[in-house]
């Protein structure tokens, strides 16, 4: 709502057809916010400045599955400066969990910065289920240059521009929210 006259200019969720908005993030800008849907897997981006309904009004930066597998939209963050979008994803086939970059301006692919392997549990009857996965929280730390993913076991800081990572004797078994990024 603007701040003058305390009417609502953005609205933050349209009922129709639309499921609750997840992964918030805002880049330093104050302006752009990423956004995803429970129902309509992605990551989306909109500009609050110009939008009145940021669902409707926001665009698709990454599809909710590719190559990389089936993106987490809860556990995506933008950069400080706004211009990438950090996400998990998990490749079930392949027992694989990533941590992806990609540009949200649409050009250019998507980059891994952290692969993981994991063992499916199986149970008789029933399809493997993934063990130790990376979960759904990532945070960017304040300086910008890394990310801290929070696993089911463990948890790592990944160092942005070289991908080097630091295994945390961390183990987190709660939502992003939780995690108070």
């Amino acid at each position: 709502m603007t701040s003058a006259t305390g009417r609502p200019r953005t609205t933050l969720w349209a009922g129709s057809g639309w499921s609750p908005l997840v992964g918030l993030s805002w880049a330093a800008d104050g302006r752009t916010l990423q956004i995803a849907q429970r129902a309509n897997p992605g990551i989306r981006v909109v500009d609050t400045g110009t939008a009145h309904d940021l669902a409707q009004d926001s665009r698709l930066v990454v599809p909710g599955s590719g190559w990389y597998g089936d993106v987490d939209g809860e556990a995506g963050r933008l950069s400080t400066d706004g211009t990438q979008t950090y996400f998990i994803t998990h490749d079930h086939p392949r027992a694989i969990d990533r941590v992806m970059a990609a540009p949200v301006s649409g050009g250019g692919a998507a980059r891994v910065l952290f692969e993981r392997s994991y063992r499916p549990a199986y149970v008789a009857g029933k399809p493997p289920k993934p063990a130790n996965l990376l979960g759904d929280a990532i945070c960017r730390e304040g300086d910008g240059a890394h990310l801290l993913v929070a696993g089911k076991d463990r948890s790592f800081r990944i160092t942005i521009a070289t991908h080097a990572v630091e295994t945390l004797s961390l183990s987190f078994t709660g939502t992003q929210e939780e995690l108070a990024c």
